[in-house]
């Protein structure tokens, strides 16, 4: 298994509780911007923090960086050799080069936690399988944007699996202090056939 996520910021929780997924492909827009394209090299808009952030949460999770020449590249790995491959300083759709489609299109995982992003990236991804969500984010059809990744799965008739990731314990996730290998014991996986299906659990 091979998992994509946009806008993922410094969301570890998919990458500790799926410890089967050996390979990530992390994409964000930080820290040039967090809006991805919206104020898109405006001196205000660039997240002077996020860089600082991601390699904390990555060494209190035993992963390292891999140096890489490439200010808009990072690569963190584990010493069983699971690895994260992060593009960042990288809007989606917009700043997508071939060697990020490449990684893209050979993945069989998507993750939609918090950020929907558009349907192109189910056109991206031949081998789509797995969807991955959490129970923090709202998975409902909106009227008001056609170019959502959530209408386009309702409206499909592909059959994915999907993933619900739903804390047995409520706790602060949002703080990056408490992402460490341990939640993993928080979490347990509902599986359901549809999105809709997905949304209506959590109501």
């Amino acid at each position: 298994m091979k998992a994509v996520y946009i806008g993922a910021g410094v969301d570890l929780i998919p990458f500790i509780v799926y410890d089967s997924i050996k390979t990530f492909i992390y994409v964000d827009s930080q820290p040039i911007s967090e809006f991805g394209m919206v104020g898109w090299c405006e001196k205000e808009m660039y997240r002077h923090s996020f860089l600082n952030s991601l390699d904390k949460v990555m060494s209190q999770n035993k992963l390292s960086n891999d140096m890489v020449n490439d200010i808009n590249y990072l690569e963190y790995r584990t010493e069983d050799d699971r690895c994260i491959k992060y593009f960042v300083n990288t809007p989606f759709p917009e700043k997508v080069d071939m060697t990020l489609y490449d990684e893209i299109s050979s993945s069989d995982t998507l993750i939609i936690c918090g950020y929907h992003p558009p349907s192109s990236i189910i056109k991206m991804m031949p081998l789509l399988k797995n969807i991955i969500c959490d129970n923090h984010t709202v998975y409902a059809y909106d009227d008001d944007d056609d170019d959502n990744v959530i209408n386009y799965l309702y409206k499909t008739t592909n059959h994915y699996n999907y993933h619900l990731m739903k804390e047995t314990t409520c706790y602060e996730y949002w703080k990056n202090e408490n992402i460490q290998p341990s939640i993993k014991g928080n979490y347990k996986i509902e599986e359901y056939s549809t999105i809709k299906e997905l949304y209506q659990s959590k109501l």
